[in-house]
């Protein structure tokens, strides 16, 4: 079987955490930069290398952490619990004349959690000694290898507690992406529900959650091209280095360290380094990847709490959801740039033309300069509150009526049904009056696969009949909009 490189990929760390926990006398726990935890005992040190390996350490073993990732074992057709497998792609002992035993393979359960272990004898410069490899499946498809060796004579003489360590090690969690946020462009972006988003004063975007700030900047394919990069992809670390600008002005770009990682699929490049803000002295993180379109997202990453990037996979998760606009909206194939997504994600596209003048999470408005477009979302616990469900479309209508102007009494008779694309919507529409001047207006309802409904309300600014070509957009952007 082919090896896979040794490592495929360290996980860099410049700092830990330590921080009180409860599992079997493992009372610290180490932090990786992605939020990757293990625990491990008070008295054992946490040290990394050169090469960016965490070790625990006792008086007597000595611990490294290898990770494998979903996309590296998926290269070589492995699972992560397959033991045999793993530990057959992964062997790289000391001594190169040591041959893989497949027999010497055993499979463990400790606190629920299924792991794999291979024990096994290693020498360097004809000294035998025993190394201990132990398989732990993560969820996010990947396996960390944990090898252990006594860090004087033969024996590993604390295989139980190695062990203990090992059944903690867990995989960074990402928070469900509820929010969403649409740029000027259309670009959509999706992010955790506890985090802000706004735009600066320089127009970049910023992300902020309780301990990580992001900045967003992004370059469109001509400008790639304008400034001589061929190919976006190929370009990762150059474009990095063009737009690195540290605080502290005497740390150049060859004090960090570029990598190239992949993240659910999809290719980023990465340049970590440690930043000096008058003596404050953190991680720095930029990330780089590629949309659709070729557009280049850049971020740039800094902790707010502590010295080390504890959410890393967050912000991963965060550009690799973004959607350039049209992209993503199946079936559309409509000439709309730009896209909005309510707060459940439910999505539509507008022209150019319409201008966004107000959103909550529920309910978003544009405008013409001769009219205004109302998106009022009705989700399963406004429904129940009004006693309506998403089939009824007179009652969400009837529920909803509020004329402007003169009092006026919802009339059934001013609706009709009507079929738009695939869709079939309810339409009303009726005459109001304000200052005895007339104005059309017209609302439709119509529900969504999810069980959920929508009402669209078109209001004039102009008096008599509004132009054709407002109610015809209207129709193509009803027949669009999507259920999550």
């Amino acid at each position: 079987m082919k090896k896979l490189l040794w490592p495929i990929l360290a996980i860099f760390l410049t700092a830990f955490l330590a921080i009180a926990v409860s599992a079997q006398g493992l009372t610290e726990t180490f932090i990786f930069n992605d939020g990757s935890t293990v625990n491990y005992p008070q008295n054992w040190a946490a040290e990394v290398d050169e090469n960016g390996f965490l070790h625990l350490r006792s008086e007597a073993t000595d611990i490294i952490f290898i990770w494998y990732y979903a996309d590296n074992l998926a290269n070589f057709n492995i699972r992560p619990n397959d033991y045999q497998a793993v530990f057959e792609a992964t062997f790289q002992p000391s001594n190169p004349d040591i041959t893989f035993d497949a027999q010497q393979v055993q499979s463990l359960m400790l606190d629920g959690r299924s792991m794999g272990e291979y024990l096994y004898e290693d020498s360097v410069n004809g000294d035998p000694f025993e190394r201990l490899l132990i398989a732990v499946p993560l969820d996010s498809g990947g396996v960390v290898i944990a090898s252990a060796l006594p860090i004087n004579g033969h024996d590993i003489t604390e295989k139980p507690i190695i062990r203990a360590i090992a059944s903690t090690l867990t995989a960074p969690t990402v928070p469900t992406l509820t929010q969403s946020y649409v740029t000027d462009t259309g670009i959509i972006f999706p992010y955790p529900e506890n985090w802000e988003f706004s735009v600066q004063d320089d127009g970049l975007l910023n992300l902020r959650g309780t301990q990580t700030d992001v900045v967003l900047s992004f370059f469109a394919p001509q400008e790639l091209i304008n400034a001589g990069y061929t190919s976006g992809a190929d370009d990762f670390e150059a474009i990095l280095e063009d737009v690195f600008l540290p605080k502290d002005q005497t740390i150049t770009f060859s004090d960090g360290e570029f990598t190239e990682i992949n993240f659910n699929g999809e290719r980023f490049g990465q340049f970590e380094y440690v930043e000096n803000d008058d003596g404050d002295r953190y991680t720095r993180l930029m990330l780089i990847t590629l949309m659709d379109d070729g557009t280049a997202i850049v971020a740039g990453v800094i902790p707010l709490t502590g010295n080390v990037i504890t959410e890393r996979n967050t912000v991963l998760a965060i550009m690799s959801s973004a959607e350039v606009p049209g992209v993503g909206f199946e079936g559309i194939g409509l000439p709309f740039p730009n896209g909005y997504v309510f707060g459940d994600g439910t999505r539509l596209v507008y022209p150019d033309e319409w201008r966004l003048v107000a959103e909550e999470e529920y309910f978003v408005g544009f405008e013409t300069d001769d009219m205004l477009f109302g998106f009022r979302l009705f989700d399963a616990q406004m429904l129940a509150y009004n006693d309506l469900t998403s089939t009824d479309l007179l009652g969400i209508l009837e529920k909803s009526f509020n004329p402007r102007g003169e009092p006026l009494t919802f009339n059934v008779a001013d609706t009709r049904p009507i079929l738009v694309g695939n869709r079939p919507v309810l339409q009303h529409q009726y005459t109001e009056y304000i200052n005895d001047t007339s104005y059309i207006r017209t609302r439709f309802a119509f529900s969504l696969d999810d069980e959920t409904a929508m009402l669209v309300v078109l209001t004039p600014y102009v008096s008599g009949q509004p132009p054709l070509e407002n109610y015809e957009t209207a129709l193509q952007v009803i027949e669009a909009i999507q259920a999550p």
